[in-house]
C-alpha cells in the first residue's frame, strides 16, 4: 500500500550469513535441488553486496504513499474495482509503474498491496525496477504468497492418526513487502533512493494477480 521507511538498525551493521559466504563445490552443483540453493545463495550474496554499497545512507523519515491514482502507467488491464478496491489486474508480462519523486537520499522497503487471482496455487511472482534496472538479481524474482485456511476440520484415520486438513484460498487483500523467500534472509530489502524523481516498475512473472498500490 505504501513505500514505506526502515528503521535506523535495518542496515546499518549488516553481515552475511555463513550460508551466503560459503562456496559451493563442483559435486554440490550438479543436483538440481543443490544446484537451485546455490543460484539462490549468489542472487542473495549479490543483495549483500548491493546493502552493503549504500550503508552510508539513512533510513527514510517519513513513508511514501503511492495509490493507484498516481500510477505512470501500466500494460495490463484498464483500471477496475476487484474485492472492494479499485485495481489493475496483471498477469504474466504485465507491468505496473509510478513516478515518485524523493525528497533526499533514502533507504526505503516496498510494500505491495495486491490480491490474488484464482489461478494453479502456486505463489505469484513479480519483478522490480527502479529506473528501467534490476537493483540486484533476487529482485527479478519476487514471490507473492497466497492466502489458505483450512477447509475441513482436522480428521482421523481409522487407527487415530490425525490428517491434515484440505487447504482452501482465500480471497483478500495483503499488504506485503518484498522480501528474499529462499530462507536465508527474513527482513524485507532495503532500496537505495536518491534525491530527486524516479520511476518504479512491478512486472508480473507468474499468476495472476491485482495491485491497488504501494
Amino acid at each position: 500500500q505504501w513505500l514505506s521507511a526502515v528503521s535506523a538498525a535495518c542496515l546499518l551493521g549488516l553481515s552475511l550469513p555463513a550460508a551466503v559466504t560459503g562456496t559451493v563445490s563442483a559435486e554440490a552443483a550438479g543436483a538440481p535441488a543443490e544446484e537451485e540453493t546455490a543460484a539462490s545463495t549468489a542472487a542473495l550474496t549479490e543483495y549483500y553486496r548491493y546493502a552493503a554499497a549504500h550503508t552510508s545512507v539513512l533510513p527514510a523519515a517519513e513513508a511514501l504513499e503511492l495509490p493507484l491514482q498516481q500510477m505512470a502507467g501500466n500494460s495490463g488491464e484498464a483500471a477496475a474495482p476487484y474485492l472492494g478496491k479499485e485495481a489493475v489486474r496483471l498477469e504474466n508480462g504485465d507491468f505496473a509503474e509510478w513516478t515518485v519523486t524523493v525528497p533526499q537520499d533514502a533507504l526505503y522497503t516496498l510494500a505491495v498491496d495486491y490480491a490474488a487471482e484464482a489461478g494453479n496455487g502456486q505463489d505469484l511472482k513479480l519483478s522490480l525496477q527502479i529506473d528501467g534496472v534490476t537493483p540486484f538479481k533476487s529482485a527479478s524474482s519476487v514471490s507473492l504468497k497466497r492466502i489458505w485456511r483450512d477447509a475441513t476440520d482436522i480428521l482421523q484415520d481409522s487407527l487415530g492418526n490425525d490428517l491434515v486438513p484440505k487447504q482452501q484460498e482465500v480471497f483478500a487483500w495483503q499488504s506485503v513487502c518484498l522480501t528474499d523467500d529462499s530462507g536465508y534472509m527474513s527482513d524485507p530489502y532495503r532500496l537505495c533512493f536518491s534525491a530527486g524523481e524516479h520511476t518504479v516498475r512491478l512486472t508480473c512473472e507468474g499468476g495472476t494477480f491485482y495491485v491497488s498500490g504501494i
